[in-house]
């Protein structure tokens, strides 16, 4: 079962490491609604071998193509009602009654990291909600693939910064500045007191990369030689 947890940020959507959509008997909670899945082998001669059918409990459905595998094709067949009739020309504006709440159903896209925090796919599904629930941004983006961009951005734009102070010969490594914060347990290597990891830049009293050998002196972008400053702190001391 898959719940809808609403953060501060945006929603939080669990998603199974083993396939790229529900699989046969899970289900999806959203707002109090509830969705469940099955994948039907359909006969000869239909124009897809197999579909993904989410069921609410109006007994409306939504089908979709599904691969050999039983995750979403891109082929979206539509809305069906609880007679299995299908509903024509109402992809998604079609409303219906689940005990006492007007619902619709919505694509959910989700981007998330596969394991190894390399490669990432997309997680597909389609959910009964009520009309009136919060819309999801289009796609959306599970915590753990928020977290690894963000970290990857700030690599990347860490080591071009200090690559353009370095000295040619300089060597300039590629890394997080939260691993050398986290390495220095969130103390300043300067004033020797405590960095508040919720302070941000440009705040004075924000977490900021102080090079033990200034760049302007020959010394390299390495984690051996930075260490955290509170970004006044590594003002003042500058290039002494």
């Amino acid at each position: 079962m898959f719940h809808t947890r609403p953060s501060s940020r945006s929603p939080e959507l669990p998603i199974e490491w083993e396939g790229y959509g529900p699989h046969p008997g899970d289900g999806v909670e959203r707002y109090g609604i509830l969705t469940q899945y099955l994948v039907q082998d359909m006969p000869d001669g239909y124009f897809t071998s197999r579909i993904v059918v989410a069921v609410a409990e109006s007994g409306d459905m939504f089908v979709a193509g599904a691969t050999d595998d039983g995750y979403y094709s891109s082929l979206v067949i539509g809305p069906h009602g609880p007679g299995g009739e299908r509903i024509e020309g109402q992809l998604f504006s079609r409303t219906f009654d689940i005990n006492g709440v007007l619902c619709q159903w919505r694509r959910e896209r989700i981007t998330d990291l596969q394991p190894d925090s390399v490669d990432y796919f997309f997680w597909e599904c389609y959910a009964a909600v009520p009309v009136d629930a919060p819309a999801y941004p289009e796609p959306m983006h599970s915590p753990r693939y928020r977290a690894e961009m963000d970290r990857r951005r700030r690599v990347s734009s860490n080591a071009a910064k200090h690559e353009r102070r370095a000295r040619s010969e300089a060597t300039i490594e590629r890394f997080d500045p939260v691993e050398v914060y986290e390495r220095d347990a969130w103390i300043c290597g300067i004033c020797e007191e405590q960095v508040d990891p919720q302070v941000l830049h440009p705040d004075a009293m924000s977490p900021s990369l102080d090079h033990v050998v200034p760049l302007s002196k020959g010394g390299d972008h390495t984690r051996a030689n930075s260490v955290l400053a509170h970004l006044i702190c590594n003002v003042r001391k500058s290039a002494n």
